[in-house]
């Protein structure tokens, strides 16, 4: 033993240590090995570990992703029981997590979806397919219900070794009640459409119907009929010249336009109202059937018109009577001449020759017709056809039966300038003077001619429009009186029905102008009557001079007229260049084309005891209808209403009692020029 305690090896015992030795070696070799090995392990270790933490942080942001998803995400099993939710889920069940798992979906289905739910979830697990959205409402405990949009997916969990459902849950209620809002609007525009008496039409910027709604018996067609189809192609042919301009002027002004049209509709002849509103490029039309409306201001206007008439009759009994008296004096005088003659005497000094007398009694008997045609055309219920009118035509027409009224109430003064030509109906506007006219005699007191004014004014204003002014010296309206002269049936009369000036505001409003008035209590009033001129038109042709027929133009005439009188004298004086049959029977008439005569033109009164104008033309029309083109009807002028709609809906001439032989010359030349029937 060493001094430090440690034991040497002796010299003696080499084959130990060598033994020794030679046992080191694979000891070592072994521990190399262990090393390495151990080296191996904690670099796979290290590589499991490192696995487990990318695992686990893969899993954790998984699990981020899918609790923060902006969509709740719900897992089932094939009973429908939740295995799985991420948090948006829970927030939409107003729960936690932890809480729902292993509840019944299902419990939170409204009763009306949940066989619509199982069988979706079902499907989905049982096919092993995604499925569409399907719509469900889900009731929560102390909550409002809402509606959600549900996708499915299948998906295999290996822990459990079955297959699950995951669902993609949606709040859609935003969406939904916005639907249903929708909805509700739409039924609700439909019940109001369904109470209104208008159709209505919306029109794509391709000219297409999108929508229509049509009122009982609007139309002859179907709503669905009219879908989809273009607007040319449905609306009534009166109609279709308009509607390109006018759905090209909302769209291009985006400012509402509204139009009035008679049109055919139906066999029958309607008053339409349109009203045209823009919103872009879709149009909107609302079309109103306002004949009633239109029929009733008609018969309110003849109404206010027989009564201006009435009020007017004994003025015009006298305008009548004098030159009536004249012409039986002027006959009387032409008997005695012709008596005279015949008895060979001498003819008295100043006395007036048979030619002479009859010559003075036509003067008369046109003064008697020119006073009738007055009358005629303002008794007359107005058709509502506008054409050219000139205002001074009608104004004079109508100072001349408001004469008798103004001459023994005041000086009637005239103040005249050209006017422009306006778009009206003639009877109307004369209406209108005629009603300021009367209106102006019945604000002055009788006797005092001397004192008072009616003063006439026609001139062109600023705009370019007619302006025709009658200003009186009377009684005048206050203030409160003049805000309320044009409301219907507001009257400061004893007598009439307050509707003249209401009447004549609302015709002149129907031509583009206005009427407007001013009074000052005790001074007068003055109205002022504005209308636009008439668009620019073609230059008129020149009118034929009447001309007498040649023998190559006799043409054979059929004259059925009840009236003996008139028949006479009018086949008298055809039979000077024609060849006249007379007949007072339409009934004969026939038979005696039936039997093959021909005519050349048939002369047919409208108003017959018998068989009317209108009852010969349809018996024609089976007898011999290419002699109907040939038909000229004669009138007096009083017809009933079924008269004339009758006369409006033939083409054929007529021609209004008393007439000039060179009147109706003009027709029958007209008829020679035109093809045979």
């Amino acid at each position: 033993m060493s001094a430090s305690g440690v034991p040497k090896p002796t010299e003696a015992s080499p084959p130990e240590q060598g033994g020794s030795a030679g046992g080191d070696l694979p000891a070592e070799a072994l521990l190399q090995q262990l090393q390495l090995h151990q080296t191996e392990l904690e670099a796979q270790n290290r590589q499991l570990r490192e696995a487990q933490a990318s695992l686990e942080l893969s899993r954790a942001r998984y699990v981020a992703l899918y609790d923060c998803a902006p969509v709740a995400y719900v897992g089932l099993d094939a009973f429908g029981v939740i295995r799985e939710i991420n948090l948006p889920g829970a927030v939409l069940l107003g729960a936690e997590p932890t809480a729902l798992v292993g509840l019944p979906f299902a419990g939170f289905v409204s009763r009306p979806h949940v066989a619509l739910f199982r069988s979706h979830m079902r499907e989905c697990i049982k096919r092993g397919v995604a499925l569409g959205p399907i719509e469900l409402t889900l009731s929560r405990p102390g909550q409002e219900a809402i509606v959600v949009q549900v996708q499915s997916v299948p998906y295999d969990d290996p822990s459990r070794g079955e297959r699950l459902c995951r669902m993609a849950v949606s709040d859609v209620t935003p969406l939904a009640r916005a639907r249903e809002n929708e909805a509700q609007s739409l039924r609700q525009y439909k019940a109001l459409l369904s109470g209104i008496p208008d159709a209505v039409v919306r029109i794509s910027p391709e000219d297409r119907l999108l929508d229509v709604h049509l009122p009982p018996c609007a139309l002859p067609l179907k709503a669905e009929d009219l879908l989809g189809r273009q607007v040319e192609d449905v609306v009534p042919r009166a109609l279709a010249a308009d509607v390109a301009p006018l759905l090209a002027q909302v769209r291009q002004s985006q400012a509402p336009v509204q139009l009035e049209r008679r049109v055919a509709l139906g066999g029958r002849v309607r008053w339409l109202e349109l009203r045209l509103v823009a919103s872009g490029a879709e149009v909107t039309v609302l079309c109103r059937d306002v004949s009633e409306l239109r029929e009733a201001q008609a018969r309110l206007n003849h109404a206010e018109r027989l009564a201006t008439l009435g009020t007017l009759s004994a003025g015009l009994a006298h305008e009548v009577n004098n030159p009536l008296a004249f012409v039986l004096l002027s006959v009387e005088l032409a008997e005695r001449a012709l008596a005279a003659s015949s008895a060979g005497a001498p003819p008295k000094p100043g006395a007036l020759s048979a030619a002479e007398a009859l010559a003075d009694a036509r003067t008369g008997a046109e003064r008697i017709q020119r006073i009738v045609e007055h009358l005629h055309a303002f008794a007359r219920p107005g058709e509502g056809e506008r054409t050219r009118v000139n205002p001074r035509v009608a104004l004079d027409r109508a100072v001349k039966l408001a004469q008798h009224q103004l001459e023994h109430r005041a000086r009637l003064v005239r103040s005249y300038v050209k006017l422009p030509e306006v778009l009206a109906n003639e009877a109307q506007l004369g209406q209108v003077f005629l009603n300021l006219l009367v209106n102006a005699a019945q604000a002055l007191d009788e006797g005092a001619a001397d004192r008072n004014e009616v003063r006439i004014t026609t001139r062109v204003d600023p705009e370019g429009r007619a302006l025709i002014e009658i200003a009186d010296t009377g009684r005048g309206m206050s203030p409160e009186e003049l805000t309320r002269a044009f409301d219907p049936f507001f009257t400061t009369k004893a007598a009439g029905l307050g509707l003249g000036l209401a009447l004549a505001q609302s015709a002149v409003r129907a031509v583009g102008g206005e009427l407007t008035a001013e009074s000052i209590a005790g001074r007068g009033s003055t109205f002022r009557v504005r209308l636009p001129p008439a668009p620019p038109d073609v230059e008129p042709e020149a009118p034929h001079r009447p001309r007498r027929a040649s023998s190559a133009e006799r043409l054979r005439i059929l004259v059925v007229d009840d009236d003996a009188n008139f028949g006479r004298s009018l086949g008298i004086m055809l039979g000077f260049d024609h060849e006249v049959l007379l007949l007072q029977h339409a009934r004969l008439a026939l038979e005696q084309i039936r039997e093959g005569l021909t005519f050349d033109a048939v002369l047919c009164d409208v108003m017959m005891p018998e068989m009317t104008g209108e009852d010969f033309f349809e018996e024609l029309e089976r007898v011999a209808p290419e002699l109907c083109a040939r038909v000229i009807f004669m009138t007096g002028g009083a017809f009933t209403p079924a008269m004339r709609a009758f006369l409006e809906r033939v083409p054929n001439p007529r021609i209004t009692k008393p007439f000039r032989s060179t009147e109706l010359e003009e027709l029958l030349r007209a008829l020679r020029r035109a093809p045979p029937g």
